[in-house]
């Protein structure tokens, strides 16, 4: 006979670690940003990064992240954001990446 159930759902931990960026647009008049990192998976549980201040197009963090996540889905998408902090005005969005996580499910 075939077993026809369902996969069972299984719990995973996602483990990130943001440690260098490079590239990342100014998003100040002056030339410089000051950048720190947005992370998230589903808009749900976003964790961030610590502020690199006056950075130049780079930056460096030593940030480990936990994300808990059920499998199996159809889609999981981990979106990775660079972001300017502003004092006196709403935050500057400045680049995203974003991976499928499908693949380290299957």
């Amino acid at each position: 006979m075939w077993d026809v159930e369902p996969e069972p759902i299984k719990d995973y931990q996602l483990r990130l670690c943001v440690l260098d960026a490079e590239d990342i647009p100014m998003g100040d008049i002056e030339g410089t940003s000051d950048v720190y990192i947005k992370c998230y998976i589903d808009d749900k549980d976003k964790r961030t990064t610590d502020t690199h201040y006056r950075s130049t197009g780079s930056g460096s963090w030593n940030y480990r992240m936990l994300f808990d996540l059920k499998a199996p889905r159809e889609d999981y998408q981990l979106v990775i954001q660079a972001w300017d902090f502003d004092i006196f005005k709403k935050n500057d969005y400045l680049c995203e990446w974003v991976l499928d996580l499908k693949p380290l499910f299957q």
